[in-house]
């Protein structure tokens, strides 16, 4: 008779279980955004020039002339305002999935440093959020002003 419990004991994908201290220290490589707002950050500074029509104007270049007249980026280049917020919230659930597995563990000491390095990826992703999305903080309209989403778990709940 043919069984398949074989076959059923076995994960259907690659995902990593988070089962163990170096399983968690592992996943903290993820808990880093690959992509920074340096491209916009350069487009909003004084270190910019406008040479007009002197220099042709290429495809990719189109982001940094949308950035610097504050339109929608319609270009799919790197370091465009998309990117930067997508790969920063997956660090930042990088990290929460880290902290999760931590507490799922019960906080063992071994787990100390990675749970160090977990909540300073996650603040550091919110800073970067923060500073290039956020207005500046007004005493005056800090209440009504809009910030961003803080991703203090998972959508799951952990």
């Amino acid at each position: 008779m043919v069984s398949c419990d074989d076959f059923l004991d076995t994960l259907p994908d690659k995902r990593a279980e988070l089962n163990n201290p170096q399983k968690i220290a592992q996943i903290l490589v993820s808990a880093y955004p690959s992509e920074m707002p340096v491209l916009m950050y350069e487009m909003v500074s004084d270190n910019i020039t406008d040479n007009g029509p002197l220099y042709s104007v290429s495809e990719s270049e189109q982001t940094a002339i949308q950035s610097y007249k504050y339109q929608d980026v319609t270009d799919l280049y790197w370091d465009i305002p998309q990117r930067v917020w997508g790969v920063t919230y997956k660090a930042i659930a990088s990290a929460n999935q880290a902290l999760a597995a931590i507490e799922e563990l019960g906080n063992p000491e071994e787990t100390e440093g990675s749970k160090a390095e977990a909540l300073l990826c996650r603040a550091f992703g919110h800073f970067i959020l923060a500073n290039t999305f956020c207005i500046a903080y007004n005493p005056v309209s800090s209440n009504t002003d809009l910030g961003i989403p803080d991703m203090e778990a998972s959508r799951n709940g952990s």
